[in-house]
């Protein structure tokens, strides 16, 4: 898929510079899912759920990439490369859940191991280690168990995203023309705790309210170079620490046997510092979709999604308006699929330093079409999986 890059550059002392580039970027994959489920039934309503998890995601890229030059397209070696992604995850899982009448309630905790492939400098391959406990508390009340009316309270400690192997590669790696970023091995994970209080009215209607804190959040650090001031480096640290609250309202209902609608509106504000430096935002967005079931195990999802601008420490990101088709078919134990995004206008982030000497506009002009995806899967057990909520997932997601 090609992207089109239009970055410009402003010092604070009345420097700028512009430069344009285009990439084509291609990546073949392959995806592991295993699962190991244990139930232990101790009494009605009483039991213990326990389980082994391993991931595995291997990608290939390369990147072909072009400046514009001289009124002309030039073909960059620095930024034409291919590069390995690959990510190991494992977890060990124990959730206790009992009910009494209406009320019930479930404790969990989980152990999770994480291995992040990346370059060092020389191109040599790398690996680095994460292992973390978590835990939650869940506890809900049937109001009407006939009609799908209850109250949820979740609790839950979560990592916000793992480092990319981008973010950990110490691999110089060229932006643009006077720009360059080099990662930092020792980035830690980015950890929260989030609490989440939810009312489902008739199996329809869910209206929640969230509140997270989170810690060790990463950030792109810019700087002048003191020695060539033409050129600017970035590398991520750890440091930032986010308060978020938030509203959510949804509907999700069954119209007709062959047509579901979703129809969700989010809302929240963020208080992002990294020290002395305070970053206040308030966000929403809007979903809708209509689900199409369709003869003999296929679907189609039309959809379509509206996101006000952002903004965070060190930088910023317009509004942006998406839509999306997907389908898929299932013959037998083979699954195919098909996701097509589109985006409506173009995508502009900020950078900046903080003491306001450097900023950063990086503006992509979108082609109408800005990703199309096409997976062939295989369920070799040819059963559906058994629902797991894991830890990190368990509630939706708060600013």
């Amino acid at each position: 898929m090609e992207n089109l890059y239009d970055t410009k550059w402003q010092t604070a002392g009345g420097e700028s510079w512009e430069d344009r580039y285009r990439q084509d970027r291609y990546e073949a994959s392959h995806w592991l899912f295993s699962r190991l489920d244990f139930t232990k039934v101790l009494r009605a309503g009483r039991a213990i759920d326990a389980g082994l998890t391993y991931n595995l995601d291997h990608t290939d890229e390369w990147w072909h990439t072009e400046q514009w030059s001289n009124e002309a397209w030039v073909v960059d070696p620095d930024q034409s490369r291919s590069f390995l992604i690959q990510n190991h995850e494992a977890t060990a899982y124990a959730i206790y859940r009992d009910s009494y009448d209406k009320l019930s309630y479930s404790v969990g905790a989980s152990l999770q191991w994480d291995r992040i492939a990346y370059e060092k400098s020389g191109g040599a391959l790398t690996a680095r280690n994460y292992i973390q406990p978590f835990g939650n508390i869940s506890v809900a009340y049937a109001i009407n168990p006939q009609r799908g009316t209850n109250i949820n309270l979740d609790v839950s400690r979560y990592i916000s995203a793992l480092p990319t192997s981008d973010q950990l590669s110490s691999y110089e790696k060229r932006v643009s023309e006077n720009v360059y970023y080099v990662g930092n091995e020792n980035l830690d994970l980015p950890t929260g705790y989030r609490t989440q209080l939810t009312y489902t009215l008739r199996g329809a209607w869910r209206f929640s309210y969230s509140f997270g804190l989170q810690k060790d959040g990463i950030y792109d650090l810019s700087w002048v170079d003191p020695e060539r001031p033409e050129v600017v480096w970035q590398s991520p640290v750890n440091g930032t620490r986010a308060y978020s609250h938030s509203l959510s309202v949804s509907w999700n209902q069954s119209v007709t046997d062959w047509l579901r609608c979703t129809v969700s509106f989010n809302g929240g504000w963020t208080r992002d510092s990294y020290g002395q430096y305070v970053c206040e935002t308030f966000r929403y967005d809007g979903f809708a979709s209509l689900l199409f079931l369709l003869p003999k195990r296929a679907t189609i999802n039309l959809w379509g999604s509206y996101e006000s601008a952002n903004r965070w420490i060190g930088g910023s990101i317009n509004d942006a308006l998406l839509c999306g088709l997907s389908a898929d078919k299932t013959w037998g134990r083979f699954t195919l699929k098909l996701n097509a995004v589109f985006r409506l206008w173009n995508r502009e982030v900020t950078s900046y330093q903080l003491d306001g000497s450097y900023a950063m506009r990086t503006t992509t002009l979108s082609a109408p079409l800005e990703g199309l995806q096409v997976t062939l899967s295989c369920d070799f057990l040819n059963r559906n999986p058994k629902p797991i909520r894991k830890v990190e997932t368990m509630l939706d997601n708060a600013w």
